[in-house]
């Protein structure tokens, strides 16, 4: 298993006028909730179908408290929580602030590497990966790339920030 990553040039120059590269992650496969499932019963003594029933649940829950203006923080993997991202144009009287101005949005901020239990946590893995180049995979198998739903952006990824989800 390796994080597979490909060579992308970065649209703007740099300070110095060059374009210069970086590495830009290459995924390549979908893993579905029903698969996830499936994997965790393997690991328990739960059914596939308890297991997704749980995620369904866990889904509601999450939203009945995010919308209630609550922080949701799952241990080893992070914290949820609505901002309001204004857009337009601000007000110079407090009294006419409005919800119109702004538009929700999901953030998430993942958890520290050990979380208080001392129980490591999903990002925990981030300094143990291995790492290796769309040119080393296609050289000795066919590689299948899933496209990302939004492109990244000269080395950062959109979906891989903590600001936004």
């Amino acid at each position: 298993m390796a994080i597979i990553y490909k060579v992308k040039q970065a649209s703007k120059a740099n300070k110095e006028g060059k374009k210069l590269y970086h590495p830009s992650t290459v995924h390549i496969g979908l893993v579905t909730t029903a698969q996830m499932a499936k994997e965790v019963a393997e690991y328990s003594s739960l059914t596939a179908g308890d297991v997704k029933n749980t995620i369904d649940n866990l889904i509601t829950v999450m939203q009945k408290h995010l919308v209630s203006s609550e922080v949701v923080e799952l241990d080893g993997i992070g914290t949820f929580r609505i901002r309001l991202k204004s857009q337009g144009k601000g007000v110079e009287n407090p009294d006419e602030v409005s919800p119109k101005q702004a538009v929700p949005k999901l953030y998430f901020h993942r958890a520290a590497e050990r979380n208080i239990t001392r129980s490591t946590s999903l990002w925990g893995l981030l300094g143990r990966m291995e790492y290796k180049s769309i040119k080393q995979l296609r050289g000795s198998k066919s590689v299948q790339v899933i496209p990302d739903p939004e492109p990244d952006t000269d080395g950062e990824e959109n979906g891989d920030t903590d600001h936004g989800v």
